[in-house]
């Protein structure tokens, strides 16, 4: 096993909803389908990812400006390799234990230039 396999699989043990946290659903929203014989759209089906995640874990209150970083953001943990993509900030959203969040920034931890972890700020 390679530097960077052992650290993608330390980062997905840790994730993983009985070690540090919590079972997340990543959503996007859905398409839409333009249908040119017709005219009309449609909605498409919102693509979905349950996986275990680490936290959620409040910011530091060094950390808040009142701006760009608010008192009630949180942060999670989510490996990268198990996640699959890097999550848009404004367009996926988080729902973790019914309570549904907001992408505010994704800040890769990256090893050998791979991704490992991604930090997600939530609002």
């Amino acid at each position: 096993m390679s530097f960077v396999t052992n650290m993608q699989a330390t980062a997905t043990r840790l994730t993983k909803a009985t070690a540090l946290g919590n079972t997340a659903v990543f959503s996007a929203p859905a398409s839409k389908t333009y249908n040119p014989a017709t005219g009309a759209t449609s909605e498409g089906t919102p693509t979905t990812k349950s996986l275990g995640v680490g936290g959620p874990f409040g910011t530091d209150k060094q950390l808040v400006d009142g701006s760009n970083t608010q008192a009630r953001e949180q942060y999670i943990l989510v490996s990268a390799s198990e996640l699959g993509y890097q999550p848009d900030p404004g367009v996926h959203t988080l729902t973790i234990n019914s309570k549904t969040y907001a992408i505010v920034s994704v800040e890769p931890v990256r090893v050998q230039n791979t991704d490992i972890l991604y930090r997600v700020d939530i609002r």
